[in-house]
């Protein structure tokens, strides 16, 4: 990873800006079919936005949050083994505006991801 960029295999993933404002931008990230939005938060680049080449084993996952630079994922916690991932989220039950005193943010729930 290079400034938020994934690299796999030699190859950048393809990005495109979906929606930016003063404080973030959604980003659509493209791996081959795999379609996904993740959040970055304007002017925060920090040492989990880069990271070196690895070799992922087999049975191992490298796991990375939608809020990219604000997510304690395999970049602080490791790789994954694939037998501890048991489940697919398909939509939000609830969520929660941390920077408005977690109120909830009604638009979210139930929002198919």
């Amino acid at each position: 990873m290079v400034n938020n960029v994934i690299i796999l295999n030699g190859n950048p993933l393809d990005y495109k800006i979906i929606q930016q404002d003063q404080e973030k931008v959604i980003v659509q990230e493209k791996n081959n079919e795999s379609v996904h939005h993740i959040r970055l938060n304007i002017g925060l680049i920090n040492r989990a936005s880069n990271f070196n080449n690895i070799t992922i084993p087999e049975k191992l996952y490298l796991v990375l949050g939608d809020n990219r630079n604000n997510s304690a994922d395999s970049r602080f916690i490791g790789l994954i083994p694939r037998k501890e991932i048991i489940g697919r989220a398909k939509h939000v039950v609830m969520s929660l505006n941390y920077d408005n005193y977690y109120l909830p943010r009604t638009n979210r729930f139930l929002h198919k991801l």
